[in-house]
């Protein structure tokens, strides 16, 4: 598994994000990584894992797959900023 610097990780998207950028619930995102089917990053923690996921890699996966975007991966991004 390869490191991520701060900027990269600053800008890989939250599972909240996803929810945000497909409209789905958190459940669907689940799904969607149990089934193996959304390109994600796991970094290892001592307690629990974090899951994060690449904008490009999501953009490219919801191209493939047929997925809609509803609100877009940079506006999702800047909304978790705003906050």
């Amino acid at each position: 598994m390869e490191k991520m610097n701060t900027t990269a990780y600053e800008k890989a998207l939250t599972t909240n994000d996803l929810r945000r950028i497909f409209g789905v619930s958190a459940m669907t995102i689940l799904s969607w990584r149990r089934q193996k089917k959304l390109p994600t990053i796991v970094i290892k923690g001592d307690r629990r894992n974090t899951i994060r996921f690449r904008p490009d890699e999501i953009q490219q996966w919801a191209e493939e797959n047929g997925k809609k975007i509803v609100v877009p991966i940079k506006e999702a991004i800047n909304l978790r900023s705003a906050k």
